[in-house]
């Protein structure tokens, strides 16, 4: 039976030429399903846009014979912010968060616009002489530097951090901003979880282990982890790299818009894997997250100490 390691190698001698066949999504690694059911075998998983090209790329000579592949028909993914100069803000979770938390809603503005995402969790830097506290999220949130982080909504006394200048990591859609009053922060909690005070870096063991999330949107939701070391091709044709593949339960959604930046969390073990970034926004579908690890190792962070 192809092994893991077997599958990376794979992956990446193929990965580009199967982006290159117009439809293909993300390439990753999980189990292979018979009548939407595990099977126990491991295999690149190839998601496509359109049932058509489960046929076509079935039929194709890309991957030779002897490498498992599973073809997924779902929609393309796409960032989960909610921009608000051109749609309602949706009646979800807008509270005012005192003392402030993860998993609980943020709001920026600049010329051009106004938008909504998650705050993630609170970081240090591993440099033990900066005792600063930073606000972490997704890059496409943060998205420029000097500007004022709100929770919930504009107003003075509701800053709670100036974004700073962030560098773009194609494994990890993260960014920083600097806190501006500590002693607002409860460290390592999540809103409607509690305290995570330990990460974990996922393997090939975790595939098919839940997890839950926190958004501002759609609140606490679970999915179950179908593939790990994924390549995303969003929407906007940006790719991300080394991700995390999410499956809803059925019927329900793992994210939507406004959930860009949420906490991930390995449900049983209650540990922070990663965080949030972008869905399909179908039900039953699928989202996806940078692994944590990857986060905290381009930005130089880590969590702060609890009490």
């Amino acid at each position: 039976m192809t092994g893991f390691n077997d599958l990376l190698l794979a992956k990446e001698e193929y990965e580009n030429k199967l982006f290159s066949q117009k439809g293909v999504h993300s390439v990753g690694i999980g189990y292979k399903k018979a009548d939407g059911k595990n099977n126990g075998q491991l295999a690149l998983l190839i998601y496509v846009d359109s049932p058509i090209m489960v046929e076509e790329l079935s039929k194709s000579d890309i991957i030779p014979s002897n490498i498992p592949i599973d073809i997924i028909y779902e929609p393309q993914l796409s960032y989960d912010i909610l921009f608000i100069n051109n749609k309602d803000i949706i009646n979800t979770d807008q509270g005012r968060y005192r003392p402030l938390i993860g998993g609980i809603q943020i709001y920026l503005t600049n010329f051009s616009g106004s938008w909504i995402g998650t705050l993630g969790t609170f970081v240090k830097s591993q440099d033990d002489s900066d005792k600063n506290l930073y606000l972490l999220s997704n890059l496409h949130v943060l998205n420029s530097s000097g500007l004022a982080v709100l929770q919930p909504l504009k107003g003075a006394k509701n800053i709670i951090a100036i974004t700073l200048e962030n560098k773009d990591f194609p494994n990890s859609d993260a960014a920083l901003a600097e806190s501006n009053d500590s002693a607002e922060i409860e460290v390592n909690t999540i809103e409607g979880i509690g305290k995570v005070s330990k990460t974990q870096i996922l393997s090939d063991a975790d595939l098919n282990k839940r997890v839950i999330k926190r958004g501002r949107t759609t609140g606490l939701t679970e999915g179950t982890i179908e593939a790990i070391n994924v390549t995303v091709h969003l929407v906007d044709d940006t790719f991300r790299y080394d991700c995390v593949r999410v499956r809803a339960d059925d019927g329900k959604l793992f994210s939507d818009s406004g959930d860009s930046g949420s906490p991930v969390i390995l449900k049983d073990e209650n540990k922070l894997v990663g965080l949030h970034f972008a869905g399909n926004k179908v039900l039953g579908g699928t989202s996806s997250f940078c692994k944590i690890d990857n986060v905290f190792r381009n930005l130089n962070i880590k969590l702060p100490d609890s009490d």
